[in-house]
């Protein structure tokens, strides 16, 4: 190495170095222009409708079937948490009835003099004695405030979700990352959703206020359904109480109206909060 180093400094030719050409050959930006769209809006509707009644995500239902499990199975031995937890050794346990309790789990209710509600943050699954699969994969929440006869119920439902034993949203796996309001007073109630929910049928996104005081369910906001191309459709509801809003796809082409039954949104996650909210 050093003969050749002293041979490199004796000479009078500096080593050339050959260097990229960085000239951009074309500086317009890249846009992508969206495929037509896979349904119409007919199909649309039918995949709406469809989500809507096989119901949304809530924490009540979730939180039920998770207590049910542990009310029902549970023998003291296992799972060997307290209370309604799960102590997260991620060692499975089976009980007398056969039963299997795994993983980790955390369930905190809340009840004082400015708030109610529970916390349930679940790493976990329960297989009951019939071979069904409790899958809990996130958290849940809920906080009831309440002020004369006006009450407000805030919750969320995040993670992955399901229990084909406990019906409705739960017979089968739903992943959401969603935030729930309902309201309650002498003249009506309503329900705000905000956010994600998805599962082997469908992935939908709410921005969606749902009012039963205008009538049965007045309609404001948008719910948007992603089509097979991974581009979403988005109906736009302005203060509707037929469940009537235009469809556009990929943010630009218009598809016409659709009409869909909004009513197992006051059915499930509404009735189910404000029932929480009244016992």
């Amino acid at each position: 190495m050093v003969p050749l180093l002293l041979l490199l400094a004796c000479s009078d030719e500096e080593p050339t170095r050959e260097r990229p050409d960085l000239t951009p050959v074309d500086d317009t930006p890249w846009t992508a222009e969206p495929p037509s769209p896979t349904w119409s809006a007919a199909q649309v509707e039918a995949v709406l409708q469809a989500a809507i009644d096989g119901g949304v995500p809530e924490p009540i239902a979730i939180r039920d079937a998770y207590l049910g499990l542990f009310d029902d199975h549970a023998d003291g031995v296992c799972p060997s948490g307290t209370d309604y937890s799960l102590p997260g050794d991620y060692q499975a346990c089976t009980t007398e009835d056969g039963a299997v309790f795994y993983g980790h789990a955390e369930y905190e209710p809340v009840d004082n003099t400015h708030e109610r509600g529970f916390y349930l943050l679940g790493d976990c699954y329960i297989i009951d004695p019939d071979g069904d699969r409790f899958e809990g994969a996130g958290e849940l929440q809920v906080t009831i405030f309440e002020e004369g006869d006006w009450t407000i119920v805030e919750s969320m439902v995040m993670g992955t979700w399901g229990y084909p034993a406990a019906g409705g949203f739960l017979e089968q796996d739903n992943a959401s990352a969603m935030f729930i309001i309902a309201s309650t007073e002498a003249s009506g109630s309503d329900l705000y959703l905000d956010g994600t929910m998805g599962n082997a049928d469908a992935a939908l996104s709410f921005e969606l206020l749902v009012d039963t005081r205008p009538c049965d369910h007045q309609l404001t906001g948008t719910v948007s359904v992603r089509e097979p191309s991974g581009y979403w459709h988005t109906i736009t509801f302005v203060q509707d109480c037929d469940g009537c809003g235009d469809v556009v796809f990929a943010d630009d082409q218009e598809l016409g109206q659709i009409c869909v039954d909004p009513t197992p949104l006051v059915e499930g996650p509404m009735a189910a909060l404000v029932g929480e909210a009244t016992q």
